[in-house]
């Protein structure tokens, strides 16, 4: 195999990581939703890389800190609550009300 190959070097290594899927989303959508239930000071890296399934290292290689990490799961909540807004405001079926 190829990969095997090309490891021996760092730039065979890089190579061969970019064939690999990423599991930022993963780790991210999965500690959003053990942060939420459990609550990001009481919550470890244990337990968010068990909870979505993968390696420390996973962690490591996507987030510098916890800290790093709990912006990214803000800014996920925020893209996500910002396209529900977006979609509710763009709905014309649902009347205006006047206050």
């Amino acid at each position: 195999m190829l990969c095997s190959r090309l490891t021996d070097n760092t730039f065979g290594r890089i190579l061969c990581e970019w064939g690999r899927p990423s599991f930022r989303n993963q780790i991210i959508a999965s500690g959003m939703q053990t942060v939420h239930h459990r609550g990001f000071g009481t919550v470890g890296l244990r337990e968010i890389t068990a909870e979505a399934g993968v390696a420390q290292g996973s962690f490591t290689n996507h987030f510098a800190s916890k800290e790093e990490f709990g912006v990214a799961v803000l800014d996920h909540y925020f893209d996500q609550l910002r396209a529900v807004m977006a979609q509710t405001l763009e709905d014309e079926t649902v009347s205006q009300r006047s206050v």
